[in-house]
């Protein structure tokens, strides 16, 4: 008896099913268990073992080199059809990875990278690896090839083999970085690149790469990586290179990213240190995220020429002149163009690390006036301390580009108008620092009286056009006998006027009274500063500073410490009583020019001071040491 039609689909099914229940389940190895496989297969010795079948199946390929920020490329016709060739005999013996093996005893045959494409080992043409060598380096690479069902190129992995010092052998190989292909085409491509934390495998940058061209032209974006292990929605660079060179940049300093990357740049180190800091404090009002830098001009891959944008406006060009001599700390020539200047630096001799060579010789042109200047190594010192004094973090700065920075904040400044006065009484005193903090330019702080007492010092940072002063009796005490009452740093146009300011023990204080560090236009009036402080005044690296009508008395190592590139500090009319020295025997050759005279109390004892002849009375200036 025949089965009906209708049964038919059901019995078909059940066989399927009756046989399905003996079939062996076939899963494809997911991402993580690939790369545990890879990791086997190429640590050393099973490594050597697959180099030697490839050597001797003739599916060696060698190379001079390779592009490994584009594997794709070597799936180039012209590449895949080149001759086979040989590993190096090196490669092919385990001793050579051993990270004991002496430098010394290798060869000059083998001091140099070795690059190889391995074929398919089932026959297709199409690589397999590549590698990336050098016998005598810890960083070896290679470079694995992943294809799709259809035989398109899916990823490329690379990972990265490092000897291990201490153990004596390679680790195991570790993913350092993985490309993948969404579209490889002969005109479009595009893919990502993957990179990867060493040793815990967790991304921290993604490049998106896209051409239309076959290649030639390749944009590029780059992206930081959240805690989350995705891709940031901001990018923090744009990029475009033609035949791999860079021709336009366009960087953003938006969550995550990196500061600006000097890294392009011929002579980074001496031209381009610190230069982002530079570009905010000379153009304000431009956001790193509005930057763009067009590169210009190339010595090979070397950027030697630029612009820097904003939208349509120009804010900076640079252009790398060349090299006037082949000595060793090699003498420069360039030039950076801005709206108000340009200026080219005609002999730089200029180096960070030997600073008592430095020297530059530039020229300043602006509309028709034309200024040339000698840079030597104390002017370079001066245009430091200037530089500090109005702003932070800028000790890697060019000295040209510091000059001009310097010289540019100098015609901005002006006084404020004055604005408000706060009146703080003893009760407030838990909110003083808090006031402090809190004043514009232009602000009087005003103490009423009482004794204010505090645990650390009174911190006037990067403070303009403030003054602070007292109603009669005030007295400010602080407890930490390790910190000064009072500490000024890079302020300018500050006054403090008319109270009494000690330590509140009276033994083994370490700090003074007040301390005054990278600071311009200073005034002390009419303060009484005693006790166990170690110096009623410490100065350094500050100039215009003015101290008169002081009673200052009774610290326990001087009146005075002044060291380190003063410029025109002025001690007048103060009364100086009961210290064992006016001036710290400490006072450094160099420090530079103080004025002391009409001061009473103590006498000043002056060895290698110089009198200042076009004035008269107790006036000295440019002391090497006091006594």
């Amino acid at each position: 008896m025949r089965p009906s039609r209708l049964l038919l689909p059901v019995i078909v099914l059940l066989s399927s099913s009756i046989s399905d229940v003996n079939a062996e389940v076939i899963e494809e190895p997911s991402h993580d268990q690939r790369i545990e496989q890879e990791v086997k297969r190429y640590a050393v010795p099973s490594l050597v073992e697959l180099l030697k079948k490839a050597d001797a199946e003739g599916r060696v390929i060698p190379l001079e080199s390779f592009s490994l920020t584009e594997p794709h490329r070597l799936l180039d016709a012209e590449i895949l059809s080149r001759p086979a060739g040989h590993v190096h005999p090196a490669l092919l013996d385990e001793r050579y990875y051993n990270a004991n093996t002496e430098v010394e005893s290798v060869s000059d045959e083998l001091r140099k990278r070795f690059n190889y494409l391995i074929l398919d080992s089932e026959g297709r043409q199409r690589p397999e690896i590549a590698l990336d060598f050098d016998v005598t380096d810890w960083d070896n690479y290679i470079y694995h090839f992943e294809y799709d069902d259809s035989g398109k190129l899916s990823s490329v992995r690379l990972y990265g083999i490092e000897d291990d010092v201490n153990a004596g052998f390679p680790k195991l190989p570790e993913l350092r970085e993985e490309f993948r292909y969404d579209t490889l085409g002969e005109r479009e491509i595009a893919y990502t690149d993957i990179m990867l934390e060493r040793g815990t495998r967790k991304r921290f940058r993604v490049a998106e790469y896209r051409s239309l061209d076959g290649g030639r032209t390749m944009e590029s974006t780059w992206y930081s990586v959240m805690k989350s292990g995705r891709k940031s929605l901001w990018a923090c660079e744009y990029s475009r290179t033609v035949d791999e060179r860079p021709v336009y940049t366009r960087l953003n300093h938006g969550p995550l990213c990196g500061s600006f990357s000097k890294d392009r740049f011929v002579e980074r180190e001496r031209l381009f240190a610190d230069f982002e800091k530079f570009i905010f404090y000379r153009f304000p009002d431009v956001r790193l995220d509005e930057l763009i830098v067009e590169y210009t001009e190339f010595s090979g891959y070397q950027v030697t020429g630029a612009r820097f944008w904003k939208n349509n406006t120009l804010l900076a060009e640079f252009k790398f002149r060349g090299y006037i001599d082949e000595s060793p700390e090699r003498c420069l020539s360039w030039q950076i163009r801005f709206s108000d200047v340009l200026i080219v630096a005609e002999k730089d001799r200029y180096f960070k690390n030997s600073y008592s060579q430095a020297s530059v010789q530039a020229t300043f042109i602006s509309g028709t006036s034309r200024q040339e200047k000698l840079f030597t190594r104390s002017m370079i010192a001066d245009i430091a301390g200037e530089s500090s004094l109005r702003k932070a973090g800028l000790d890697r700065l060019h000295p040209l580009l510091e000059y001009y920075l310097v010289e540019w904040l100098k015609a901005r400044e002006s006084p404020p108008r004055q604005r408000r006065t706060y009146s703080v009484t003893v009760a407030q005193v838990k909110d003083l620092q808090r006031v402090i903090n809190a004043a514009m330019p232009g602000d009087t702080i005003q103490l009423q009286a009482g004794v204010y007492r505090i645990d650390r010092p009174l911190k006037l940072k990067e403070k303009s056009y403030l003054t602070m002063r007292a109603v009669p009796d005030v007295e400010i005490l602080v407890s930490d006998p390790y910190a000064p009452v009072f500490e000024l740093i890079r302020s300018d146009h500050v006054q403090l006027i008319g109270f009494r300011a000690r330590h509140e023990v009276l033994a083994m204080c370490s700090a003074a009274v007040i301390d005054i560090v990278s600071s311009r236009n200073i005034v002390l009036q009419h303060l009484e500063l005693n006790g166990s402080g170690a110096y009623a005044v410490e100065i350094s690296g500050s100039r215009d500073i003015l101290i008169e009508h002081n009673y200052l008395h009774s610290n326990s190592n001087a009146a005075f410490r002044a060291w380190s590139s003063l410029e025109n500090v002025v001690i007048r009319f103060n009364r100086i009583e009961n210290n064992p020295q006016i001036f710290q025997y400490a006072f450094f050759p160099g420090a530079g020019e103080i004025e002391f005279y009409g001061n009473t109390g103590q006498s000043l004892i002056r060895q290698r001071c110089e009198k200042v002849k076009e004035k008269k009375g107790n006036r000295y200036h440019k002391c090497g040491s006091y006594q």
